[in-house]
């Protein structure tokens, strides 16, 4: 990240019970639209109960967790490419975020119960910048931690 994250807890009401949702984020300062590179630089990670993790398909919790993503955003889907860290798996996805013309960068993982959720907010022109491209790819899992 570009500076230190700001750290928070947040209860989350899901269709399954609440979930606690831990976030770092770096906002920088600026519209999207008119920056060149990201302004928003999040990772999130949540842990769903065992029980749900071993009765739902892992792409069910993933699709859940896009479409989530997608309305909190008030974005609409742009692409999903299927991807795997470590052999677990994940979804790329970018979401167009008219009201600011830009676009979400967004990368799921689901590793045993927990959710990692990589996001970087970004002008569409810069979408695609290997800035973008490296933060993203940075990620690895250490034990049960994303890094």
């Amino acid at each position: 990240m570009p500076s230190p994250p700001v750290e928070k807890k947040q209860v989350v009401n899901t269709p399954i019970p609440q979930l606690d949702v831990y976030s770092f984020t770096v906002e920088l300062k600026g519209n999207p639209a008119a920056h060149r590179g990201a302004v928003f630089y999040a990772v999130y990670y949540s842990d769903y109960p065992d029980t749900h993790v071993q009765q739902t398909e892992p792409e069910k919790i993933l699709d859940a967790a896009r479409d989530g993503g997608v309305a909190s955003s008030r974005g609409h889907l742009i692409s999903e490419l299927i991807i795997s860290l470590d052999g677990y798996p994940g979804r790329d996805i970018r979401i167009a975020l008219p009201t600011i013309r830009a676009v979400m960068r967004f990368r799921i993982y689901l590793v045993r119960q927990r959710l990692y959720q990589l996001a970087v907010v970004t002008s569409k022109d810069e979408a695609s910048s290997q800035d973008i491209g490296q933060f993203l790819d940075s990620f690895r899992l250490l034990g049960n931690q994303l890094h």
